[in-house]
């Protein structure tokens, strides 16, 4: 008995979303402004990647990692955010090192604008990180309006994310 009652419960999880990187419940930070956040470079760790940089835009940003595989999968689907939403995209390399994230960015090529780096995962919390990868978007007045967790797909960006976007980009984005 015990044995099928485990079995339903991870088929239950499984069917949720929980373990296969699909979102499975909303994030509570939807509608609140998100933290001050400092991160090192990826480049250079004397500079840092601040959220105050985006202060008045609304942007999007994408937490990877170097060691994940769904992130390298959703890669190069985040090459042309940009230009389809029309909103500058950040990353932030997640419990990752400097010189594995250079090194995944030179073989994959960077879409972001920036990428700061939280080595030891702690900044991060203030995003409601789950884990990895995880994309937000922020509106001008830094308030989180969309949060994905998993991997991008042209599904989620074409009917989540591109409509949000359309309403937050800025006028000079293409309206």
């Amino acid at each position: 008995m015990v044995p099928l009652v485990l079995f339903l419960i991870l088929a239950m999880l499984i069917a949720s979303g929980v373990l296969n990187g699909k979102r499975a419940r909303p994030s509570p930070l939807i509608g609140l402004r998100l933290p001050d956040i400092a991160l090192p470079h990826a480049e250079d760790p004397k500079h840092m990647l601040l959220s105050r940089a985006w202060e008045g835009k609304p942007v999007l940003i994408n937490v990877f990692a170097s060691w994940c595989e769904p992130c390298r999968a959703e890669h190069p689907l985040l090459g042309g955010l940009p230009q389809q939403t029309g909103l500058p995209l950040y990353g932030i390399a997640w419990r990752d090192t400097f010189a594995a994230a250079q090194t995944y960015l030179a073989q994959l090529g960077t879409p972001y604008r920036e990428v700061g780096v939280d080595v030891l995962g702690e900044d991060t919390v203030l995003l409601g990180l789950s884990g990895v990868p995880e994309t937000l978007l922020l509106d001008k007045e830094g308030i989180v309006r969309w949060k994905y967790d998993g991997p991008l797909t042209e599904e989620v960006i074409s009917q989540e994310l591109l409509p949000l976007a359309q309403r937050y980009a800025l006028p000079a984005a293409g309206k």
